[in-house]
């Protein structure tokens, strides 16, 4: 048996999923095509070595950190959102 706080997490959970500004964005990243993410994770990459090789560290760094960043929510995005064929 689950705790009344725990039902009321879970309420507000479903209710912020199910809110119309979610749902559209829910809906906008839905129609990437597959190689969106790591598109903008390799120009994440490629930018930070052009700062690096232009001699601005500390930016190069910070562009960086961009990439892993990008790459795990793109990819918590594809398991929590499934894809039309796997539906």
């Amino acid at each position: 048996m689950e705790s009344p706080s725990m039902e009321n997490v879970r309420r507000m959970a479903r209710s912020t999923v199910e809110s119309e500004p979610v749902q559209r964005t829910l809906e906008m990243t839905g129609r990437m095509t597959p190689w969106t993410i790591p598109m903008i994770v390799g120009g994440s990459i490629a930018v930070s070595a052009a700062l690096f090789f232009s001699g601005r560290k500390w930016e190069s760094i910070f562009v960086g950190l961009w990439a892993p960043t990008l790459l795990t929510a793109g990819l918590f995005y594809r398991l929590l959102v499934p894809s039309e064929t796997h539906r």
